[in-house]
């Protein structure tokens, strides 16, 4: 039943979408979504009252049902949806809070065999559908990315970051990573002041989580890999401000991600990694120095191993296009920095073409 009226609700918002007086449209969504919202504020009105309201599963089902009506309606309509999105936007993160408070009491008390409880995963799906409904809204709201940053943004970093920062591994939702991605490619720049926070809370706690192998978390593996991607196409600057230790870790994360034997991490790592030397190669020349002298050589020498593994011939394109990049770079005399100790005695005479060629020859 629910499954049939989600595709209900998604059929209607098409015929919806096709309205295009804003007004009339938007008196289209709240008579869909009516049955719905008084439902949703009965619900949210009880647990307000008591939050044990949230141990009976059938509520818990309920709350999750209606977002996920929520999620295909809004899909369907586009960014006229923000109507229905700002009726339940503020309780929407209220219960995603209560709920995530529950779910790690229910760690807390348990340990991670509590994330295979019935009401747990049931409260988890509250959370997922919360996140895929920001997630699904922001994909759609073109010209509308200054209100999304000032209104929706701020309280729902506040609800996520701090909860999946602090979450045991199998309690963190890859929805997280997600949405701040989508969110990321959507506001741009206008989410460069946020990044470190967003590092703070997503980054390190994904990576620990994901590099003792190559195989657990599949989706955290490969969504981490692509908001690092989108933060360093569209807020490279917030990059730049990143602590030393931060940032190294990060550089370190990227190379250990182009070992991946899955392809899809591997590209995504090989993209930031071309994407990161074009970007540091526009610099000032004092910020790009600095880079290729910490890190050139090392990079190249990780490229190379993986270029001749045939455990990683599956990206061989992109592994093949960034050792081009980086013999280019030293090849037009692009970098001017010396990648090696120039005060040494045994390095005189030596240049960066030279350096290169000789590491390379001891690989």
């Amino acid at each position: 039943m629910p499954q049939q009226v989600n595709r209900f609700c998604e059929a209607v918002g098409y015929l919806i979408s096709a309205q295009l007086n804003t007004q009339t449209q938007a008196m289209l969504i709240s008579g869909l979504m009516k049955p719905y919202n008084d439902e949703w504020n009965s619900l949210v009105q009880k647990v307000g009252e008591n939050i044990n309201v949230l141990e009976d599963l059938n509520v818990v089902k309920q709350l999750g049902n209606i977002l996920r009506v929520n999620v295909s309606a809004c899909g369907a309509v586009g960014k006229g949806f923000i109507s229905q999105v700002g009726n339940i936007y503020i309780d929407m993160l209220g219960l995603y809070k209560a709920v995530s408070e529950i779910i790690s009491s229910c760690v807390a008390r348990d340990g991670a065999i509590a994330t295979k409880y019935a009401n747990v995963r049931a409260m988890r799906t509250i959370k997922k559908e919360a996140l895929r409904l920001v997630d699904t809204y922001v994909k759609h709201c073109d010209g509308e990315v200054a209100a999304v940053n000032e209104n929706m943004v701020p309280p729902l970093l506040e609800a996520v970051l701090a909860d999946y920062a602090q979450n045991v591994p199998p309690a963190r939702d890859a929805e997280v990573l997600k949405t701040v991605n989508t969110i990321t490619g959507a506001l741009g720049g206008l989410m460069t002041d946020k990044i470190p926070i967003v590092f703070d809370s997503l980054f390190e706690s994904t990576i620990n989580m994901i590099n003792q192998d190559f195989t657990d978390y599949p989706e955290h593996r490969l969504a981490i890999y692509q908001l690092l991607q989108t933060i360093n196409q569209k807020c490279f600057s917030a990059l730049l401000n990143l602590p030393p230790q931060q940032f190294r870790f990060m550089v370190m994360s990227i190379m250990w991600g182009f070992k991946h034997t899955h392809r899809d991490v591997a590209d995504v790592a090989l993209t930031i990694t071309q994407d990161m030397i074009n970007n540091f190669n526009m610099c000032d020349r004092s910020i790009s120095d600095a880079f290729f002298k910490a890190y050139f050589v090392e990079l190249l020498n990780e490229i190379i191993v993986v270029l001749a593994d045939n455990e990683h011939k599956s990206s061989f394109k992109p592994q093949y296009m960034v050792l081009a990049r980086m013999v280019r770079l030293i090849d037009s005399n692009q970098i001017t920095a010396p990648l090696f100790d120039a005060s040494q005695p045994e390095n005189s005479g030596l240049d960066n073409g030279m350096y290169v060629r000789q590491s390379i020859a001891n690989l």
